[in-house]
């Protein structure tokens, strides 16, 4: 099965047309991956063992084939022309194209493909193959049927960031305020008082404020202690 698929494959990339930019590239890196398998190329074949193929024991509820879901899951291969090509797994719906008198369950196998083609870019690709074997791709859900590894961000992470870089940025710029008009009263010996709300984030005010406040603290206790040695 697939012997067979890595040589009729490339035809039928050739005879699909679209616009979508993005089908392109998954045509493309595609047809780098059976060809790979063709040449041998290790990376080809790695992607290519991911694959599942018809699950036994599917009229007794085995209807599923993951295959290699983790090799493909981590696979990444940066190719020479086509840049990043990052292994995305998909379950792939199939069913007998013609019902014979005994029924054959509709059962999924698992794809490894590239990452930038959609499901539906998928089942277009693949549809003239299976219809070769007496197969076809039903209409699926796209949305739980390929996983691929991707860093998601949250919008409350990006805001937090975002919060936090205007923050350092106040802080850095009230200490370089604090810290030049620190540096002009020791020049010219004159006392410069600098505006309260431009030194609020200034680390050498703030600094100060702690030790103080520390230092106030201990004559606090220390007159405590005084008053109650004479009482």
């Amino acid at each position: 099965m697939k012997i067979f698929l890595i040589a009729i494959f490339p035809i039928f990339l050739m005879v699909q047309g679209n616009d979508d930019t993005n089908l392109q590239l998954c045509k493309e890196q595609l047809e780098e991956l059976f060809k790979g398998i063709e040449n041998h190329e290790p990376w080809a074949i790695i992607m290519y063992d991911s694959w599942g193929a018809r699950p036994s024991g599917i009229y007794s509820g085995n209807v599923v084939d993951f295959g290699n879901f983790e090799q493909c899951y981590n696979f990444l291969h940066n190719h020479s022309v086509l840049g990043k090509i990052q292994g995305q797994n998909c379950l792939i719906p199939v069913k007998r194209k013609n019902e014979t008198t005994l029924t054959v369950p509709e059962y999924r196998i698992s794809v490894c493909v590239p990452g930038i083609c959609s499901p539906d870019h998928i089942r277009l690709l693949l549809q003239p193959y299976f219809e070769t074997k007496g197969l076809l791709i039903p209409v699926y859900d796209p949305i739980n049927t390929c996983e691929m590894k991707i860093e998601h961000f949250s919008i409350l992470f990006w805001i937090t960031i975002s919060f936090f870089i205007i923050f350092m940025a106040f802080v850095l710029i009230s200490t370089i305020y604090n810290a030049i008009i620190h540096h002009l009263a020791i020049n010219s010996k004159a006392i410069i008082k600098p505006r309260a709300s431009l030194i609020s984030f200034s680390i050498y005010t703030n600094m100060r404020q702690v030790f103080n406040y520390r230092d106030n603290r201990k004559q606090i206790i220390s007159v405590a202690t005084s008053a109650n040695v004479l009482f």
